[in-house]
């Protein structure tokens, strides 16, 4: 038997207590097929380090604190993920799945490129705040090193896809926003978001629309 942290098998339950004394509301049962019950604590675990990722940084969120933190065993999260980095990557995949349906929901017509830039800097906002954890994360490590090839082919899809949603007329090349326009807007909008949060000035409640205005000059100019 290869030589484990006995914490980490999976049916290691020496001084166990007995279940009529153990109290398992606080730990309810996961119950369903192994199939469901793995979807359940994936999604978990998942939740738990889209949080500590988010807030703590990439070297100081260990798998222990999201074991315990997510409420399953070390050695679930390595039947899961092959390792943090593998973790790292499904995180920042879900939050970017999070954010394009987001975007989808959201998205109404518009008649010019200054109704699509505005409404796609009001979403950005308002997923910022109904999303926050999800925003934090992709805010702190959308340009990040440790992103793997597949995170960032499907962060490149979701700009080219925010290009498509935001098209004032359907088919017409010269009203559709280029990925490169997207790639400035959330750019401006992740660096705007993380000054406001790094010198408090977020009781100002016009701080985000007043910046959109200077952007969106910025870039009706170079037209």
């Amino acid at each position: 038997m290869e030589n484990k942290n006995l914490a980490e098998l999976p049916h290691y339950d020496a001084g166990r207590e007995p279940d009529s004394k153990r109290n398992t509301t606080a730990y309810p049962k996961e119950e369903g097929t192994f199939e469901e019950t793995s979807k359940v604590s994936k999604n978990k675990i998942i939740a738990v380090a889209v949080h500590l990722f988010g807030k703590k940084g990439f070297f100081e969120t260990h798998i222990p604190d999201i074991a315990s933190t997510a409420r399953v065993g070390v050695g679930t999260i390595y039947r899961t993920f092959r390792n943090k980095d593998h973790l790292f990557n499904e995180v920042f995949r879900a939050c970017i799945l999070e954010f394009a349906v987001f975007l989808q929901e959201k998205a109404q017509p518009a008649v010019s490129k200054r109704e699509i830039f505005f409404s796609l800097w009001e979403n950005l906002h308002e997923f910022s705040q109904e999303r926050n954890s999800e925003f934090s994360f992709l805010n702190r490590y959308f340009d990040s090193p440790y992103l793997d090839e597949e995170s960032r082919v499907e962060f490149e899809a979701l700009k080219a896809k925010i290009a498509g949603v935001f098209c004032t007329i359907e088919g017409d090349p010269k009203e559709e926003i280029s990925t490169v326009c997207v790639s400035l807007v959330l750019g401006s909008f992740f660096g705007l978001m993380r000054f406001r949060n790094e010198t408090l000035t977020d009781s100002d409640p016009s701080f985000v629309s007043r910046y959109a205005e200077m952007i969106w000059d910025g870039l009706a100019k170079a037209e």
